[in-house]
This record gives structure tokens, sequence and C-alpha cells, in this order.
């Protein structure tokens, strides 16, 4: 996960590849990796919540999509406007975006392991459970 390679060009020593690949399938196929990880956050104080805009296909600023947010929810957009826009920024909550620096740093840490950055598992499910393991791994700081 952490170095990243095919399940094919893993050393010899640990043993076949395809029963390495095997080993691990089970895992996932039982979801033990996502289930692990939902135990250990299952106490999570959900005040700081942040989510992540990044999958939004569109320009950065130009659709204003990303700050269309369901306000029912008590979801707070903190995305600022242009400098060259005439609408002010009001509405920012400029403690929060500053400190929101912390989604973008979990997803730094997750492109840290090579295997995740790269996607080298071609089933969801297993790209699911090691980016959970990896979680798993950042949450307990080890």
């Amino acid at each position: 996960m952490r170095i990243g390679c095919p399940w094919r060009d893993i050393p010899i020593y640990f043993g076949a590849s395809n029963s390495i690949f095997k080993a691990f399938s089970r895992w996932p196929k039982n979801n033990k990796l996502m289930k692990l990880f939902k135990k250990l956050s299952k106490n999570v104080d959900y005040e700081w919540l942040f989510m992540d805009g990044t999958h939004i296909r569109a320009h950065q600023h130009s659709s204003g999509a990303a700050s269309k947010i369901d306000y029912k929810t008590s979801a707070k957009a903190v995305i600022p406007k242009k400098r060259n826009t005439k609408a002010n920024n009001d509405h920012m909550d400029w403690y929060i975006y500053k400190i929101s620096h912390l989604v973008e740093n979990a997803f730094a840490r997750l492109k840290h392991f090579r295997g995740i950055a790269t996607r080298y598992d071609k089933l969801k499910r297993h790209y699911e459970n090691t980016v959970a393991l990896a979680c798993t791994y950042i949450w307990l700081k080890l």
C-alpha cells in the first residue's frame, strides 16, 4: 500500500503472487477493512466535518456550483468569492476557512500511499478497502 506495486511484481520470497492476492481478496469480500475503519470512527466528533469539492467537473470559480449547499443540514460554504467580482465575502467564516486545510492535508496524506494514488486495484471493493486501511493507518498514527 505504501510503496504500491501490481500483485505480479511482489517479490517471490513472499510467496506466489496469486496466493497473496487471493488471501487479500478475502478481506474486501467480507468488508473486514471497512468494518475496522467504521469501528474506529464510531465516536467521531462531527463538529468539524468538511466536505471536499475536488470531484466537481467545472472550473474552480466559474460555475458557482460548489457554493450551492443544502443549508438544511447546517452546512456552511467556506468558498471565498474571487477578488475581481462585485460580490462581497460577508458570508465567509474566515476561521473555518483557515482550518479547512485539514481536509487538504488528509488527501495529501492519502497520496503518500502510492498504491492508492496510482490505484493498482482493479475492483472497486478492493480499492475502497485499501483506502479504509490507509485511513485507519493515518487515524491511528502508526
